[in-house]
């Protein structure tokens, strides 16, 4: 099967290389948004993603509070939460609870993001196994934060 240029890492590279100064120029002359590489800004590199997730009712994130779920032990961020007919609350404090119809916007490695949100209800061993993976992750990063620290 032929591989479609779109989702082909080179492809989407030119097409970018292409189609992104286009768009700056047009930008910068019909309007006064300020047009920047948010994948750059926000360094999301490697398989670190922003991803959204609709909560379904019988999701297993729906019905609790964000402190319940302690996704940041799991190296996960909610960057934020919007509720049908509500405003979007950004940085939710862990006080908030989820609902389902919810649309979450996470932040974290894309295994960790597609395997919490296919994730059982209930599950404890995944969510301990996720954590214990962060616990070494940010061993592996600690002598990077001691040297820029150093710096």
């Amino acid at each position: 099967m032929r591989e479609d240029w779109r989702s082909s890492s080179w492809g989407a590279a030119a097409f970018a290389r292409i189609l992104t100064p286009l768009i700056e120029r047009l930008l910068a002359r019909y309007t006064t948004l300020d047009l920047r590489d948010y994948t750059e800004l926000l360094h999301l590199r490697d398989d670190y993603r922003i991803v959204e997730v609709d909560l379904r009712e019988n999701s297993w994130l729906a019905n609790s509070s964000l402190g319940q779920l302690n996704l940041p032990t799991e190296g996960v961020l909610v960057l934020g939460v919007q509720r049908s007919g509500e405003r979007y609350i950004g940085a939710p404090p862990p006080g908030v609870r989820l609902c389902p119809s919810d649309l979450l916007v996470l932040y974290g490695r894309k295994d960790r993001l597609r395997e919490l949100t296919n994730r059982a209800a209930g599950d404890q061993a995944a969510h301990d196994e996720a954590t214990g993976a962060y616990s070494r992750e940010r061993e592996e990063q600690q002598s990077e934060v001691e040297r820029m620290k150093a710096e």
